[in-house]
């Protein structure tokens, strides 16, 4: 079988380096050229680790561990324990496991700042079930929380499957479509049953109701499969309304239906 080849990692390749961290790339591993001491000052795992006796044939050359975790990841753990940026890190797999590696190695400068990441807006409004799974996981009951509110939130049934999906059992799958269900129906009624628009000016009354009308029966529609307030007060689903019931006579009751949605976002934010 031949050889693995290797390369060397550019950002850490010290020369002065006196242990040798091998990525499990299968294509083509890389090193890191590191120091004993500052992993064993970052991580508990190290430090009993390193402090083993090693193999006498290794003393005239620097010892490789061989390590099972993709140079990304091993790249993304040495930034927060050295003197340089923090990685970055866009996508959620890399996420998952970057931090699946600082618990496994104790490294909890990376795992507390990875621990935010995870519940970024950013990655729970584009993937809260992908959150919801790497927690459940990871056995993060914070994250794990926070999490669930924004699963529940969105419309669970469209999701795309990915890896992370198997970590959740069927069981709990249909407690979460169950629980998305309830919160769509509840919802729609809190919706159904808000107080009608009511104009000052008499003579734009009828166009106030059917605008206030129309408006409702948009937001029903949309909380009958995302019980969410992010889109019901957006600008341009406001307009909406306004166009479907051709309510052209100007703004001059804006400043009050604002307030009126508003009034609903805050009654339709469940718990």
């Amino acid at each position: 079988m031949a050889e693995q080849s290797t390369h060397t990692s550019a950002s850490f390749a010290y020369a002065n380096a006196d242990i040798i961290l091998r990525s499990g790339d299968r294509d083509a591993a890389m090193d890191f050229r590191v120091h004993r001491l500052i992993l064993s000052l970052a991580s508990p795992f190290f430090e009993t680790t390193l402090s083993l006796p090693q193999n006498p044939a290794q003393d005239t050359q620097i010892p490789v561990v061989n390590m099972v975790e993709s140079s990304e990841v091993i790249d993304a753990l040495l930034r927060y324990i050295y003197p340089i940026a923090n990685p970055s890190i866009e996508m959620l797999e890399t996420l998952s496991q970057t931090l699946s590696a600082a618990i496994k190695y104790d490294i909890d400068i990376a795992v507390q700042d990875l621990r935010k990441r995870l519940v970024h807006e950013s990655f729970l409004q584009s993937s809260p079930l992908m959150v919801f799974a790497i927690a459940l996981k990871l056995d993060l009951k914070e994250e794990l929380q926070i999490a669930t509110k924004q699963v529940v939130r969105t419309k669970i049934t469209d999701v795309e499957p990915f890896e992370e999906l198997k970590d959740i059992d069927a069981y709990l799958y249909a407690r979460l479509v169950r629980l998305w269900s309830q919160r769509c129906s509840q919802a729609v009624d809190i919706a159904n049953k808000y107080p009608k628009f009511s104009c000052q000016s008499g003579g734009a009354r009828h166009n106030c109701h059917t605008w206030w009308h129309q408006y409702i029966t948009n937001v029903c529609n949309e909380v009958s499969q995302r019980p969410s307030t992010t889109i019901i007060s957006a600008p341009l689903y406001i307009l909406n309304s306004y166009l479907q019931c051709e309510f052209s006579r100007g703004l001059e009751h804006a400043a009050g239906m604002i307030k009126k949605i508003d009034d609903l976002q805050d009654t339709l934010d469940l718990p």
